[in-house]
């Protein structure tokens, strides 16, 4: 099989199973701390307040939320923008975070492992993949893994999903910009 079309299968698999396993939480409610950090917060109702953002004293007496996180704070700002208090459309963001969390790490172990190389193996044309196989089991553990269901299920958990994707994100910036040459590396260099 072709690699590129073994990747594409790989991505899709990763995408289509993760969003199965999470679209249950897609009809629940707010629960445990989505109370302080949504549901009861008007802070986030109001775009005027983006402005606060980043001033901490305002941000603490204009809500409940009891955390300083301003980049999970604009994410909320966003879904009550588009969503109003329904919490279907926070959940929603959630799974879309999980999901790309998934899909960047299947692209930095790829980079990690040489998965771009065609190795010798089994096969009709003596060359296998094999290094596509073991990026593509890591991300999808990851991706439906049961430790990771409270930070999928509870939007007042976001900041871990925002971790990750900024976590892996900066990773994978930063192997494209040592493993690519010229502008496309210093432009890699400068994401991560």
């Amino acid at each position: 099989m072709n690699t590129k079309i073994l990747r594409l299968v790989f991505i899709l698999v990763i995408v289509l199973v993760g969003a199965i396993v999470y679209a249950n939480s897609l009809d629940n409610g707010f629960v445990l701390d989505d109370r302080f950090s949504v549901k009861d917060n008007t802070f986030i109702g109001d775009p005027a307040n983006l402005r606060y953002l980043f001033d901490r004293d305002h941000f603490f007496r204009g809500t409940r939320e009891g955390t300083y996180r301003p980049v999970t704070t604009v994410s909320y700002f966003i879904d009550t923008a588009l969503w109003h208090y329904r919490p279907f459309g926070y959940h929603l963001t959630n799974v879309l975070l999980h999901l790309a969390n998934g899909l960047l790490l299947y692209y930095v172990l790829r980079i990690l492992l040489g998965a771009s190389r065609k190795l010798s193996g089994p096969g009709e044309d003596g060359l296998w993949p094999a290094r596509e196989l073991i990026p593509f089991t890591a991300a999808l553990l990851f991706t439906v893994h049961p430790a990771l269901t409270e930070t999928v299920n509870n939007v007042g958990t976001r900041h871990e999903e925002l971790m990750a994707l900024f976590y892996f994100a900066g990773i994978w910036a930063y192997l494209r910009a040592v493993t690519s040459g010229g502008t496309v590396a210093k432009g890699m260099y400068a994401l991560s």
